[in-house]
């Protein structure tokens, strides 16, 4: 059995890591869809002493989305198309607090740090907290980011929050970091994470409200609601009232509960972030194909119910989810997109490009690849109160 499981591991890996994106993709597709067969004729796969793949370790996952954040080139157009929307909205702050509620990769904030170092005026002062749940990562970011904030004269603290996005309910300010009345300027950082909400849900007590019995007296009554753990958070995430919180997502729909919708839907987007990584040496490759995007496949193929945690959605939805939350569009100047699309000209190995929708003077970044949109970018504000 223990041989069968290691030869099976080893053939998986060797496909994966061999052939043309295309193939490689078709591999991993397969791979998930005999994985789903399997699970619903468990007798089979008994029988042919076949066992699933364990699934990374928590820091091997963590360092194949680092790769993925740092290498991946429209993951990287995204990273500059999201620090030039904070280097603009921050123009004329000197104190600034960033939350990063992803904690992937350190890469986007040595940039920023660069943008913040040459911004005219001289740079803000700025505190940064990461989420993440891994203390070797908080610690190595902590003196990467704090060497180079020296380095480059830019006043700097690191505050590290252990703990993840899917752990979190509803945040306070304390738990974050955030400090009410300091008079920084509050800017929060979401990267491809937040529709792991989704498939989670949160009970809400709705404000007590006036109703009439057949008496005609007047009473009030408290009721509650259902609402995805995505919605909650980001509600509870307007209520801190910041600045600027930018959302990076993945541009696809494979949140559809009908299988036959989600994979080829699923099959097309992935083939063509499976090229986009061609230009990686072959260990980097390797890693984010086998560790981050076969998990992704296998989580939209062979996932149902709350247990399917890759619920991609297009900016479309996310614009309502925000609206409901509290958030309105901020504006994005057109030099974000100048700066992001230049950068998808350096990077570009074949249809690498970038493109800016406008909707009343508001704007929504899309990285795209081969004229396919991939990730967007957006940023909002807290509506005004009354």
């Amino acid at each position: 059995m223990a041989a069968s499981t290691a030869l099976q591991c080893l053939v998986s890996a060797a496909s994966l890591a061999a052939g043309s994106p295309l193939h490689r993709a078709a591999v991993a597709f397969g791979e998930a869809l005999g994985a789903r067969m399997m699970r619903s004729l468990p007798g089979l796969a008994l029988a042919l002493q076949l066992q699933a793949p364990a699934p990374p370790t928590l820091a091997a996952a963590n360092a194949a989305r680092q790769s993925f954040a740092a290498l991946c080139p429209p993951v990287r157009v995204a990273a500059t198309a999201a620090n030039h929307v904070i280097l603009e909205a921050m123009a004329a702050e000197q104190w600034v607090h960033i939350v990063d509620l992803s904690g992937a990769s350190t890469s986007q904030w040595i940039e920023l740090l660069h943008l913040f170092a040459t911004r005219p005026g001289g740079p803000p002062s700025l505190r940064l907290t990461v989420v993440n749940d891994q203390d070797d990562f908080l610690a190595q970011a902590a003196g990467l980011l704090t060497q180079e904030a020296v380095r480059l004269h830019v006043p700097f603290m690191f505050m590290p929050v252990r703990s993840h996005i899917d752990r979190m309910l509803l945040p306070s300010a304390a738990s974050l970091n955030v400090v009410p009345g300091l008079g920084e300027a509050l800017v929060i950082s979401s990267t491809l994470q937040l529709h792991r909400l989704i498939a989670d849900e949160l009970t809400i007590t709705l404000p007590p409200a006036a109703v009439s019995n057949n008496d005609q007296e007047l009473t009030t009554t408290t009721t509650t609601k259902q609402i995805t753990k995505a919605d909650g958070l980001l509600h509870a995430l307007s209520e801190l009232k910041p600045k600027l919180l930018v959302l990076t997502e993945h541009e696809v729909d494979h949140n559809s509960p009908d299988l036959s919708d989600r994979v080829p839907n699923a099959f097309d987007y992935y083939t063509v972030l499976y090229r986009d990584l061609e230009g990686l040496g072959f260990v980097d490759r390797v890693t984010v194909e086998h560790v981050l995007l076969r998990e992704e496949v296998m989580d939209i193929v062979t996932s149902d119910g709350v247990q399917r945690r890759e619920r991609h959605e297009v900016m479309a939805r996310w614009e309502q989810r925000m609206q409901v939350a509290g958030f309105q569009p901020a504006q994005v100047n057109i030099s974000a997109g100048k700066a992001a699309a230049r950068l998808a000209r350096q990077l570009n190995n074949g249809g690498l490009s970038m493109f800016m929708t406008h909707k009343a003077d508001k704007g929504c970044l899309f990285v795209c690849s081969r004229n396919k949109p991939l990730f967007a970018v957006s940023a909002w504000v807290p509506v005004p109160s009354e």
